[in-house]
């Protein structure tokens, strides 16, 4: 608090200043918030800088040599791969970055001085409400436009520069986004609403966690409506050709002979749909198919609608804050509901203390159990507690759908006559079908591998940093609780429950997937599927949870805490994913079947053995053709005596779950025994 109030100190020292006082206050209390999104910039700029001057080319000449032999000659394979991991990262730094930096500066630069009371100590200076609001939202804008903006820029240069060697359409999420100046809209509304979230909620945590939902929220939309954001145009396509796909399409059927569209029948989905659908479209006198798309010249027209969409609510959300601060004001800071609610959060934190004093007396006297610490914890974190209980109860709810009447839905409309009659899935299965199937079980699998991670890094970090910046942890060890208890309480009391919450969605999952396997695409080993359906989530959920605590105690900030937990999970989540296939000794398959594996098995490396019986991985010549006689004469021309493939069958999914639990969990076991061993330094 002295820190903070020396800082505003020069803001009323210098009242002749005028607003370049609020201006430089805003920088000088979060420089180091600064210092750190400028190195983002910089190591992000680096990056595709190096993918447009020296992978680019490379991977795109790549490409051009692979299609124009057909697919049936060697390539730079290591070019092209590499040019797409760094434009992969690319695509989803610029995407998601600039958002989460916003929503992080909207929410701390509002709720956290309203929480410590520092926004009513500048409101009695010269600095009024209006004032200081419009420091908080103009700096950060002005910064974060000015960080997004090259990187938005660099970004498209180096997508067109490597179009050729890039999977990746205009019309791809997250092309489209980073590629224009939707990414600054987005960035900029973040920052409103987390203003917003921080005047309405006062506390950091809060405001962190509800600007973030309300993101998420405008991105998924603007994501999921932008192909109507302009007039598209109506492709026909003759029965022979077959519908058109490609670009970006909003609505796709056929046309009868009075020129009335109509819903694209279920036997489209047939390889032979000519054949599968002769009835349908005889009886429907169906004559052509018609495909509603966006082309590429609707790029600018589609960016520049959602950009004004997202720029419409941000300006209603900072209208929105100022009216909040007006109506909860006088004008000068001295009075109103805003000072209240400062008081109130003083008094809050002044109630935990008194929690924390008379705790003590009932409970924390009883000898060798933690009844006393367990209560406190659960006490003062009671809005956490009951929002994961709600998370674990709709995701649950969300398995039980998609494992009971959502499956059935779906498997009927997939039996009964979709191959034959375009009306008879509707009649069959209502308003439930297998498009809202998929989604809950998309939606569902993502949730279960990633929530728990997410809940258990934020609950590590809070449950110490925030403690260890307010005062109250030292204040609970002058009671009749020790250091390596209250650290204990901390520890054990989240990691139960967070456990025992994710282990429910885990098994559910499971149960979900191995008896709706008829109808889900993918394969035990996607990234999402194998984390889901097995030991992996809590694993990580714990070492999230024990990173988070040692976050905590090494920062002593909640904040710098949050981020450095989130940081340090995500390395070893992204680890723990790349080297998944070294982990287990895997299985050999020689000869012409090395050509087509199994679709169980998860292939992790493939090659030729030469005529001089050198083992060559990574190569692709001859595995195209089916024909053997092609294939032998391809063979001989290339010098290939054989092939190989190198796997991991289903069996060896336990195996797999096993060992890097097990190493996640010794990184967690690391983190705890750090954790005790620097409480127990600084406080001996």
């Amino acid at each position: 608090m002295t820190a903070l109030t020396t800082a505003d100190a020069p803001v009323s020292a210098r009242p002749a200043a005028g607003r370049p006082g609020t201006v430089r206050a805003v920088l000088r209390l979060h420089r180091a918030a600064l210092y750190a999104w400028a190195a983002v910039i910089t190591a992000a700029s680096a990056l595709m800088l190096w993918a447009y001057a020296a992978l680019a080319g490379p991977a795109s000449d790549a490409y051009r040599r692979l299609r124009a032999c057909d697919y049936s000659c060697a390539y730079d394979q290591d070019a092209y791969l590499a040019f797409k991991d760094a434009s992969t990262y690319a695509h989803w730094t610029v995407t998601f970055l600039p958002l989460l930096v916003a929503a992080w500066a909207g929410a701390v630069l509002t709720a956290r001085e309203l929480e410590s009371g520092t926004a009513r100590l500048a409101w009695t200076q010269s600095v009024t409400p209006a004032r200081w609001l419009a420091a908080k939202l103009a700096v950060p804008a002005a910064l974060v436009t000015a960080g997004t903006v090259p990187l938005v820029v660099l970004h498209h240069l180096m997508w067109d520069a490597g179009r050729g060697g890039n999977n990746l359409a205009w019309h791809d999420i997250l092309v489209f986004q980073a590629n224009g100046p939707t990414t600054v809209a987005l960035a900029l509304f973040a920052l409103a609403a987390g203003a917003l979230a921080g005047l309405l909620l006062r506390r950091t945590l809060a405001a962190l966690a509800v600007t973030a939902a309300a993101t998420g929220l405008l991105w998924y939309a603007l994501n999921g409506y932008r192909a109507w954001f302009w007039p598209p145009v109506t492709r026909t396509t003759s029965l022979q050709e077959g519908p058109w796909y490609g670009g970006l399409t909003t609505d796709r059927g056929v046309v009868d002979a009075a020129g009335t569209q109509l819903p694209m029948p279920h036997c489209v989905a047939s390889w032979d749909h000519a054949r599968a659908c002769a009835g349908t479209f005889e009886r429907l006198h169906v004559t052509a198919f018609y495909s509603d798309v966006q082309p590429a010249s609707h790029y600018w027209p589609l960016q520049l609608s959602a950009t004004g969409a997202a720029l419409a609510l941000t300006a209603l959300t900072v209208l929105a804050a100022f009216r909040v601060l007006k109506r909860h004001t006088d004008g000068t800071g001295n009075t109103g509901r805003v000072t209240g609610g400062a008081a109130r959060v003083t008094g809050g934190t002044t109630g935990v203390t008194a929690a924390t004093k008379t705790a003590p007396a009932r409970t924390f006297t009883v000898k060798g159990v933690f009844r006393g610490p367990v209560w406190a914890v659960l006490r003062l974190h009671r809005p956490a507690l009951r929002t994961w209980l709600g998370l674990v109860v709709v995701v649950s709810a969300a398995l039980l759908w998609a494992h009971g009447p959502g499956f059935e839905h779906a498997l009927a409309e997939s039996r009964y006559g979709c191959l034959a009659q375009m009306d008879a899935c509707d009649v069959a299965t209502g308003p439930w079908g297998s498009q809202y199937y998929s989604v809950v079980v998309a939606l569902s699998t993502l949730t279960v591998s990633y929530l728990p991670l997410l809940v258990a890094a934020w609950a590590g970090a809070t449950l110490t940093g925030r403690e260890l910046e307010n005062g109250t942890a030292q204040l609970a060890w002058t009671q009749s609780i020790t250091p390596a208890r209250w650290l204990t309480a901390k520890l054990a009391v989240p990691a139960l429950l967070v456990a025992t919450g994710t282990a429910l969605l885990v098994a559910l999952h499971r149960w979900m997937w191995n008896d709706g396997r008829e109808l889900l695409w993918g394969s035990w080993y996607d990234m999402d599927t194998f984390r889901a359906n097995g030991l992996v989530t809590p694993a990580y959920a714990l070492c999230g949870l024990a990173l988070g605590v040692l976050a905590g105690l090494l920062t002593r900030r909640t904040l710098p805490a949050l981020a450095a937990s989130f940081g340090a999970l995500l390395v070893v989540y992204v680890l723990g994913n790349v080297d998944r296939a070294s982990l287990w000794p895997t299985e050999t398959l020689t000869g012409r079947h090395a050509l087509d594996p199994p679709e169980s098995v998860q292939v992790v490396e493939s090659g030729v053995i030469t005529v001089d019986g050198t083992s060559v991985g990574g190569n692709t010549t001859c595995t195209q053709f089916g024909d053997a006689a092609r294939l032998r004469h391809c063979m001989a021309d290339k010098g290939i005596a054989d092939f190989w493939t190198t796997y991991h069958p289903a069996s060896h999914v336990w195996p797999l779950q096993l060992v890097e639990s097990g190493i996640v969990l010794a990184v967690a076991a690391l983190a705890v025994a750090g954790s005790y061993a620097l409480l127990r330094r600084r406080t001996a």
